[in-house]
């Protein structure tokens, strides 16, 4: 007859929060990529992933850059299809040479744009074509359009659900869904320190070889001020 014994440790869990994510980290964790991959072109299709991400496109498809039309039977009328949160900056040129932005910046919401132009006031344009720039976070909730509209939340709002937290804490911080009021089960990964002397510093403690302590909890935004929180698991 075999004896099991069960241990209760008194662990700290230290959060694995960053103090503050970067305007495309959600983009890049959503597709595997790592920060120094921003410049690769994994697909091989001429644009690196920065240019992806721009563009609203998946980094390991190949797409093509924005394709532009004109309105049947018009030549004041230029067409293309949009992507989601994509900030387009329409451009104009005699030479091929040196463009310049035409009107102001136009923010994709996955249909097609049609751009009217007054060539009467343009003397000597000749080429048109449509860059797209870096995502910018209009509300300031930490997540640029382009993650804003793959989550589903409002660009113009830094907090969609209401719940007293902003966007981008849901997705970097409490782990929480953004579009659901006060969700709870946030899962929040940590390290599990022992304290042996109980004396409440993980300082003199030990990381537990193979465990992984989660936390299914709704933090309430308490969880980023918060460094350590103690925990009990059993071994």
């Amino acid at each position: 007859m075999k004896l099991y014994t069960v241990v209760f440790l008194l662990v700290f869990i230290h959060f694995l929060v960053p103090a503050k994510a970067e305007l495309g980290s959600f983009w890049l964790d959503r597709y595997g990529l790592e920060n120094w991959e921003w410049d690769i072109d994994h697909d091989l299709d001429g644009l690196s992933a920065r240019a992806e991400y721009q563009l609203g496109t998946d980094p390991t498809v190949a797409n093509q850059p924005v394709q532009l039309d004109f309105l049947e039977d018009s030549q004041d009328v230029v067409l293309w299809d949009s992507m989601p949160g994509v900030v387009y900056q329409p451009e104009k040129s005699t030479d091929l040479g040196d463009f310049s932005p035409m009107g102001d910046v136009i923010l994709g919401d996955g249909l097609t744009i049609e751009l009217e132009m007054d060539l009467t006031l343009m003397p000597g344009v000749r080429f048109f074509r449509v860059s797209a720039l870096v995502p910018g976070d209009a509300d300031g909730d930490g997540l640029s359009s382009v993650e804003e509209a793959i989550l589903g939340t409002d660009p113009g709002d830094d907090d969609t659900d209401n719940d007293d937290r902003k966007d981008g804490d849901e997705i970097f911080v409490t782990y929480s869904d953004p579009l659901v009021f006060d969700s709870p089960g946030a899962t929040i990964r940590g390290t599990a320190l022992t304290d042996p002397n109980g004396d409440g510093d993980p300082e003199d403690g030990s990381p537990i070889a193979e465990v992984t302590v989660y936390l299914d909890d709704n933090f309430r935004r308490s969880v980023k001020f918060a460094g350590w929180r103690a925990a009990e698991i059993s071994t």
